[in-house]
This record gives C-alpha cells, sequence and structure tokens, in this order.
C-alpha cells in the first residue's frame, strides 16, 4: 500500500494547505489503494509527530511498500533526521517519492539523488560530533568541570571560572580521612589485599558505604585523588597519557582530571592501554593523597597480575613464603608464588604466567623449601659482607637515579639537535629524523619511569634502618613476616629459570 503524507505548522496565506498536498499527492497515484497521514500544526524541525510516527510503525509492520509527499520538506527540515528517515525506507525497502521535485527513489537519478542526501546527512553527524568532542576536550584543557558522578569523598560546588559558569570540588574531610586509610594500607601493609581492605572497611558500623574490592581498585588508580608533582607528571609522560599542563603546574596540591575516548578499550579504564588514549588535566580541587603513596599503590597493583577466570586458583593452594613479592620468571617476567601439590604436602613454585596459561618455558620444577633455603644462604652471606663494612656504603638507588638522570640530558641534546637539523633537511632526510626523535622520545619516557620506581623502592627498603648484627644473629628466631621485611630490604629481585635462582642485591 502507498501512504501519502502532508504536513503544516501553521495556516499562511502564501503556504500550500495540507489538504492541497494530499490532492496533488493523490494525482499521481491515480485509484492505486493508499493510506493518508496528516500532521497539523506541527513543525518539521523534528520528527516527534503522531501521524508520521503511526507512518513509521506502519512501515516497520510491512503495511507501506511507497510514500508520496508533495515536497521534501514536509516530511523533515532537518537533513539529519532526513538521513535516518531514508536509512530505514531503504532497510524496508520502501520507495520515497516527491511530487514537487521529481525525487523518486525507485529511479536511477532518485537513487543517485538519495545517496548525495545520505552523504550530506553523514557528514552533518560527524561535523556535530566532532564539535561534541573537541568541546568535550577544551573543557578538559582548562579544568572546566566535566559530566559524570561526583568522585567519592567529595562534593561538587558551583564556581566561575574563566569568566564562565563550571563546577569544581571539594574534599569531604570526614571521608577523606577513610580515602587515605585505604591508600595507607593498601601502600604500606605487604599483607593487604582489595579483598581484606573490603572487609575491614564494610564491617566497620561508622561507615555507612559498602566498599567492595572493585571500587576499592579504582578508587586507588584514580590520579583525581593524587597530589599531582613532578613524580606524578614523570609517572603519566611515561604511560603515554597527553599532558596538558607544564611540569611547573604540578606543585604537589591539586587533584588530576583524566579523560578520553576509551570505548575500545576492553580493559580497566585505568589500564596501560587506557592510560595511552587520555588526558591530563591539573584540576581545580585539592587532592588528598600524596603521591609517594600513590605511586606504591600503582607498583603493588601492576604486581598483581589478575588472573584470568579459566586460570584461577584456590587460596588454599596458595602458599606463604618470606619470598612473595621478589620472585619473578625468567621467561614470562610475572611474579611467583608457591602452590600446593596434588597430595597438598609439597610445596612448589608457580609463576602467574604458568597460571594463566601462557607461559610454559619452565620445565624445572622447584620446591619452595629448597628455594628458601638458596635464597637464606646468600642473604646471610650478604648480611655478613654488609655488617663489616665500616663506612656508609653508598646509596645505589641515588646512584642509579643519578645515571639515568644523565642518560635523560644526553637525550634531550640529541633530540635538539636532530631539531636543529630539520632545518637543513630534505623531505627524504625530516621523515627519518622525526622517527628518530620519536624513538628518543618513547626511550626518555621509561627512563622517568624507571627513576620513580627506583625512588620508591629505595623509599621503602633501605637496610640503614636495619640492626645486621641482630639479624645475624637471631636469624632462626623470626617469624616469616620478618625475614620477609629483611630480605624485601636486601633483595631487588629474585630471577627463576630452569638454570637455578639469581639473586640481585640492593
Amino acid at each position: 500500500m502507498i501512504g501519502i503524507y502532508g504536513r503544516q505548522s501553521v495556516d499562511k496565506k502564501d503556504s500550500i494547505s495540507v489538504e492541497t498536498q494530499i490532492e496533488k499527492c493523490q494525482n499521481l497515484i491515480d485509484n492505486t489503494p493508499h493510506k493518508i497521514y496528516i500532521d497539523k500544526g506541527f513543525s518539521g524541525k523534528n520528527t516527534d509527530r503522531p501521524k508520521f510516527q503511526e507512518l513509521m510503525n506502519d512501515i516497520k509492520n510491512g503495511v507501506i511498500s511507497k510514500v508520496i509527499v508533495y515536497k521534501i520538506d514536509r516530511i523533515s527540515r532537518a537533513i539529519v533526521d532526513f538521513g535516518k528517515i531514508m536509512e530505514m525506507f531503504t532497510e524496508y525497502k520502501v520507495d520515497f517519492v516527491s511530487g514537487s521535485e521529481s525525487f523518486d527513489t525507485s529511479t536511477p537519478i532518485g537513487k543517485a539523488m538519495l545517496y548525495i542526501i545520505m552523504i550530506f546527512a553523514q557528514l552533518e553527524r560527524e561535523t556535530i560530533q566532532m564539535r561534541i568532542k573537541d568541546n568535550y576536550y577544551a573543557r578538559g584543557a582548562n579544568a572546566f568541570g566535566l559530566s559524570g558522578v561526583t568522585p567519592y569523598g567529595y562534593n561538587k560546588i558551583p564556581i566561575i571560572h574563566m569568566g564562565k559558569k563550571t563546577h569544581t570540588f571539594e574534599p569531604d574531610f570526614n571521608i577523606a580521612n577513610i580515602i587515605e586509610k585505604v591508600y595507607d594500607m593498601y601502600a604500606n601493609d605487604d599483607d593487604a589485599t582489595l579483598y581484606n581492605i573490603s572487609t575491614n572497611l564494610t564491617e566497620d558500623e561508622t561507615i555507612s558505604r559498602n566498599f567492595t574490592h572493585t571500587f576499592i581498585a579504582r578508587l586507588l588508580k584514580n590520579p583525581f585523588y593524587v597530589k599531582a608533582d613532578s613524580d606524578i607528571y614523570n609517572y603519566l609522560l611515561a604511560k603515554g597519557v597527553t599532558l596538558n599542563n607544564e611540569v611547573d603546574d604540578y606543585l604537589g596540591e591539586k587533584g588530576l582530571y583524566l579523560y578520553g575516548d576509551r570505548k575500545g578499550v576492553t580493559k580497566c579504564h585505568f589500564s596501560d592501554e587506557a592510560l595511552a588514549l587520555c588526558h591530563a588535566t591539573v584540576a581545580l580541587h585539592d587532592g588528598i593523597v600524596d603521591s609517594a603513596t600513590w605511586l606504591k599503590c600503582q607498583r603493588k597493583l601492576a604486581e598483581k597480575t589478575k588472573v584470568k577466570n579459566s586460570g584461577k586458583v584456590s587460596n588454599s593452594d596458595i602458599k606463604r613464603t618470606w619470598l612473595v613479592g621478589i620472585m619473578k620468571c625468567k621467561y614470562c617476567g610475572k611474579s611467583i608464588c608457591a602452590r600446593s601439590g596434588k597430595n597438598r604436602e609439597n610445596v612448589y613454585i608457580s609463576c602467574r604466567g604458568r597460571i594463566e596459561h601462557i607461559c610454559y618455558e619452565r620445565t624445572t620444577p622447584y620446591k619452595i623449601e629448597n628455594i628458601e633455603k638458596w635464597v637464606e644462604k646468600d642473604l646471610l652471606a650478604f648480611l655478613k659482607e654488609r655488617a663489616n663494612i665500616k663506612a656508609k656504603p653508598e646509596n645505589k638507588g641515588n646512584t642509579k637515579i643519578n645515571s639515568l638522570k644523565i642518560e635523560i640530558t644526553k637525550i634531550d641534546e640529541q633530540i635538539a639537535n636532530l631539531v636543529t637539523a630539520i632545518a637543513d633537511g630534505n623531505s627524504v632526510s625530516i621523515q627519518y629524523i622525526n622517527e628518530q626523535i620519536v624513538k628518543l622520545d618513547a626511550d626518555k619516557k621509561r627512563k622517568f619511569l624507571e627513576i620513580s620506581e627506583v625512588e620508591a623502592k629505595h623509599s621503602k627498603n633501605s637496610l640503614d634502618d636495619i640492626d645486621i648484627c641482630e639479624i645475624l644473629e637471631h636469624w632462626s628466631e623470626f617469624d616469616a613476616e620478618d625475614k620477609q621485611r629483611i630480605a624485601k630490604a636486601a633483595i631487588e629481585i629474585i630471577i627463576i629459570s630452569n638454570e637455578g635462582v639469581d639473586i640481585t642485591f640492593y
């Protein structure tokens, strides 16, 4: 059946009446069966019209196979809406005819016209999307409040910023204390996990919110809470985040806005993959957590590699060892834990790569008790050597940091020389120069991240605060927790391979 549609917003002397529209459309089809749809007193700026919606429903139900209007603007004055209507007509194989404009999609010329209209409709949609996106990024870059849920621990307050109305956030100091507690527990308690922190907070009757481990993970990863300083700047720079502020703006007081298009990212919004798509701006609100604590949490979270559902391990199978947190697999680089054997009497090591079914290169089985004996022997020998050194040993952390900073300075000099060379280059050489600059910049970011990691390790692990003589005398009396503290202060990493155990001391 044919559908004839007429629309008239208001009666005017110089406008064609809706009755005349219908009559002219009927003249095109003679006595062919048809149904008339009339919207009188409705604008064509949108499709929210009762009879038009009835027409659309009849098309979806297969009642109408052809639509006739007096002019195209009777069906819509908005090109975006018209494009969507034509897409629907195409989907349901409905022909469209405009009587006064010789527009008929059943003819080759009509189809060509339809394609042109569709192109312009798509262009209009993309232009609107681009304007919205540009405005979103511009607001973020200038620290204007962005849409979304108010972050936990803050209250939204209206302000005038750069002469415009917007909003910022101020800490709710009662809740801020809880946030500080969460960060402090996770950063400074080696036994703290997302689950036991969640349990502790949920059981606290003075706290009304129900904390899940997922919520705590997002809370710990969110740079909104950090007092952003130069260390945070370097960390985000190394992660590939686009930074809207110079390092001079990172004064260790304000939090950060982190935003960007992460719809294509299937992992957590704070994963490395997601961060590389993000922009960061020093915001107007005060941060709650100091940068050192925030960075400790990021490193600890990074070490706790998420195990896929197909490789879940029962907690009863994972055994406690004082070497936890410093053992790594040579082949996949992931952390190593101790697991019970089939008879639950012998305890062997297993890397996270094996648990996730991605690492099978280590074929030599090791009992955790044997590894502990080997490490204990070398650790005590190392401590004896340190005890015999009268002068305070050189801080290897500072030496490493200084070395990295020297390398960064050299990279800056190389980049400056290459930038200068661009002025004298041709199109081919400039291309190679640009590629080299990109490589050098990536190397520089990696070294900044390495500096942050070295600083965090040496702020936490130091033998200078430990009585080595007491350790040597009472080693056998220490429990696993004390041994773990000593091991982490002395050992940088333990690499385990088929060839054995390789220990690197600080």
